[in-house]
């Protein structure tokens, strides 16, 4: 739709810009790297005149979603994608990754939280 109208956007999938080896292994290291990663992109985004951004990511508590918006430097709207279980696993299981099993791992307690 973004395109038909003619307006300038990126889509962002922010798992991208923090993926690596930290060493660390856990969220803390790979959500601030992230966090750092999107002040850059985005700054190279808003120079090329472009202010729609369209992020995926698994935001996991609204102080992560304050610290995306502050990178991002734009005001933000949280869009949620709400899906079960099973078809979270069906999604990230064939990922061999440990980062999908920790989202799966947090996709089942939140669901279980409710």
């Amino acid at each position: 739709m973004l395109e038909q109208r003619g307006e300038p956007y990126a889509l962002l999938d922010l798992d991208y810009l923090s993926w690596g080896g930290t060493g660390t292994g856990n969220r803390a290291s790979e959500f601030g790297l992230m966090v750092l990663n999107l002040v850059d992109v985005a700054a190279n985004y808003r120079r090329a005149g472009i202010r729609l951004f369209v992020l995926a990511y698994f935001v996991r508590s609204p102080g992560e979603v304050g610290e995306v918006r502050k990178a991002l430097g734009l005001p933000l709207r949280v869009a949620r994608l709400t899906l079960g279980l099973q078809e979270i696993q069906q999604r990230l299981g064939s990922d061999v990754t440990s980062g999908r099993r920790d989202d799966m791992r947090a996709a089942a307690e939140s669901i279980a939280a409710a």
